[in-house]
């Protein structure tokens, strides 16, 4: 799961927990943040942050059943990016100055076209037609 968020790892952990304890299957608990925490508490009301935590444990629980990523896989259907800086500007055409909207943190588009490059950097083609940076500093690339 912390490959899909920013939560801190905290490590695993043993305890008798009743819902652990009493279930006729293996069973794992899991924490995802702390509603008593307002950074944490911020995140989980995002969809977009929920799905990434619900794409990590079901990853997970794949590899750890040694499930395979073809015929079904997780996270390998339709790209998406999702703005991770407070704005960022897109772009008309694939050109660095031909600036079109700002988008904000949390915004999240489909891709159309897989990353290329565009003078030193890189771009993605959105689904709208705009064109968006495809630098991890400023948005995430993911696939579901």
């Amino acid at each position: 799961m912390t490959k899909q968020v920013d939560f801190q790892r905290r490590g695993k952990k043993r305890a008798n927990f009743h819902v652990l304890r009493e279930t006729k299957m293996p069973a794992v608990l899991t924490e995802n943040g702390f509603i008593d925490s307002v950074v944490d508490a911020n995140k989980l009301k995002s969809n977009t942050y929920l799905e990434r935590i619900a794409l990590g444990h079901a990853n997970g629980i794949a590899k750890a059943l040694g499930l395979s990523k073809s015929g079904g896989s997780i996270g390998n259907g339709q790209a998406y990016v999702e703005v991770i800086t407070p704005s960022l500007w897109t772009y008309h055409t694939p050109k660095w100055d031909d600036r079109a909207l700002i988008v904000h943190r949390g915004e999240v588009f489909t891709i159309a076209k897989e990353k290329f490059s565009v003078g030193k950097g890189h771009m993605y083609r959105l689904k709208s037609g705009l064109y968006i940076t495809a630098s991890p500093t400023y948005v995430r690339y993911y696939r579901k």
